[in-house]
């Protein structure tokens, strides 16, 4: 069966009041083999430039490792894996670098989430703050990649941080997953216990459940947008929110 994916990026309200755009950004790639690349970057509010920041971040990341992907062995080991996401890291970092002259690096400051599912591994990598969530085969739900916290309230450590690779966290797993969910930190209090990292079930039964039946990804991802932009939501968050779902339909 073909992966499908949705996805939305919005403004916070605090965004809108204060004339900000949207420092949130999202992308996936299908995989020829089967599978899926997703990315989530969460530009930092404290950097001028951070929505660049966050489009550049997750269009390298997924460029570099479909690329690698691409011209893997068809087998492949834990570490190899590992290797191509930080690799895919690099390569963004590296981006944010090339396009920085004459604006100081910091100035394009932001996390990134980068997840990779094929019918053989599952592969989460993340720098900052947000979250994974992955949905197995046998129904269970699981925080695959929990927010970083530096050491002061709000404050994470971006791609462009000089320790950056000392904190990137991969994680490989050697089976596929049913479904996954990407989302930045605006949402990380409505999708998972921040005590335990535990994924709210019912949050997230809905967003999976679109996967299946008549499916369009642009008439889905509008209607995520009108939800994480209605009042509900915004009353219990002020940020930017992004939320990409992507998995299998169910069987017929």
């Amino acid at each position: 069966m073909t992966w499908r994916a949705y996805g939305a990026s919005v403004r916070g309200t605090s965004h809108q009041r204060s004339g900000l755009p949207c420092q949130d950004a999202h992308g996936w790639r299908a995989l020829p083999a089967g599978g899926l690349l997703c990315a989530v970057a969460d530009g930092l509010g404290s950097a001028p430039r951070a929505d660049e920041g966050a489009q550049r971040a997750v269009a390298a990341a997924l460029d570099a490792l479909e690329a690698a992907l691409a011209a893997a062995p068809a087998a492949l080991d834990e570490a190899a894996i590992a290797g191509y996401l930080r690799a895919a890291f690099a390569a963004a970092r590296a981006a944010l670098e090339r396009n920085a002259d004459p604006n100081p690096l910091r100035d394009y400051a932001t996390t990134l989430l980068l997840a990779a599912v094929t019918p053989d591994w599952t592969a989460v990598g993340q720098i900052g703050d947000g979250a994974v969530v992955g949905h197995w085969p046998d129904g269970r739900l699981e925080t695959l990649s929990l927010p970083q916290r530096g050491e002061y309230a709000n404050e994470t450590t971006p791609l462009t941080s000089p320790d950056a690779g000392a904190r990137l966290q991969v994680r490989v797993w050697p089976a596929p997953l049913r479904a996954l969910a990407l989302f930045s930190d605006g949402l990380q209090g409505l999708c998972i216990n921040l005590t335990t990292g535990a994924p709210f079930e019912r949050f997230f039964a809905p967003f999976l459940q679109a996967l299946s039946g008549p499916f369009d990804a642009d008439a889905i991802g509008a209607r995520l947008a009108a939800f994480l932009e209605s009042a509900r939501v915004c009353a219990r968050t002020d940020d930017d929110k992004t939320l990409l779902v992507a998995g299998l339909p169910d069987p017929a």
